[in-house]
């Protein structure tokens, strides 16, 4: 039977890509063939409007969830004159 473990890495600075693949219940000792596929790179997206801003936060809202990443309060802020 054949297993399928998919993942992404990234080149290095120097050109070298290095890989530790947490292989389980394989084992050691086994056969086991690596492809390498490059991913063609995509455009940093550009930012022109609130709408963009929006459209590129929900794409990327949730990339981080289960890090178990939380935001500390805040505390009081000084209030300031409005400018008019």
């Amino acid at each position: 039977m054949t297993e399928s473990i998919e993942f992404q890495s990234r080149v290095g600075k120097d050109g070298i890509l290095d890989l530790h693949v947490p292989l389980g219940e394989i084992g050691a000792g086994a056969d086991v063939v690596v492809t390498v596929r490059r991913i063609p790179s995509q455009a940093t997206p550009t930012i022109s409007d609130s709408a963009d801003w929006h459209r590129l936060v929900n794409e990327l809202y949730g990339s981080c969830a289960g890090h178990g990443l939380e935001r500390p309060p805040q505390g009081q802020f000084e209030s300031r004159e409005q400018i008019e």
